[in-house]
């Protein structure tokens, strides 16, 4: 028998010889890879977990920052609250000079917990920016996870927001604290 393709003998009653057989597949593999559809693509990446992976850190990152901010926001409450605490009406030269003292020292931590708050955000940021890189993979093998994105925008933007306003908070508490100091010794 003759292949049709290069017109070779060979035995067998195919209709083409196993060498043209043989580059006809490779040829079809290749064709495949090269079209494959938007479905396929993201069916593949949404059963690697691609996807929902990107979204998680995301969502890690979102709460991270929260909690963050949340330390810095009870930190400068109660510091706050225990600076007006001083200045109460009513109060004795000695008990002003008794709540201040007790402040001093309560202060000091309240300061630690500020800067704790500072550093829990930045594993937030590290989450954010991974999110987002997530996503731009994502986005060149043909699948838009949009709330990947924003789930890293979000956890970005909480980080960046508090991690400077938690350093401006600790350095106005350390201020706070060294004018008080520096009246009462």
């Amino acid at each position: 028998m003759y292949c049709r393709k290069c017109g070779k003998f060979f035995d067998g009653n195919a209709e083409i010889c196993a060498e043209c057989a043989r580059a006809e597949r490779i040829a079809e593999k290749e064709y495949a890879k090269k079209n494959k559809s938007d479905a396929d693509t993201e069916a593949i990446i949404v059963k690697d977990g691609c996807v929902e992976k990107g979204k998680r850190i995301g969502i890690a990152g979102v709460v991270i920052g929260s909690i963050g901010w949340i330390v810095i926001c009870i930190a400068c409450f109660i510091y706050l609250f225990e600076l007006f605490a001083i200045e109460k009406p009513g109060l004795s030269e000695y008990e002003v000079i008794a709540q201040a003292k007790r402040f001093t020292h309560m202060a000091s931590g309240l300061i630690f917990t500020c800067w704790a708050g500072v550093v829990i955000v930045i594993p937030s940021a590290v989450s954010g920016i991974t999110s987002i890189k997530k996503f731009v993979e994502l986005n060149r093998k043909g699948v838009r996870s949009v709330a990947t994105l924003v789930l890293g925008i979000i956890s970005l933007a909480i980080s960046v927001t508090v991690f400077f306003s938690g350093i401006v908070l600790a350095n106005a508490m350390q201020y706070g604290l060294e004018e008080i100091t520096e009246v009462l010794w």
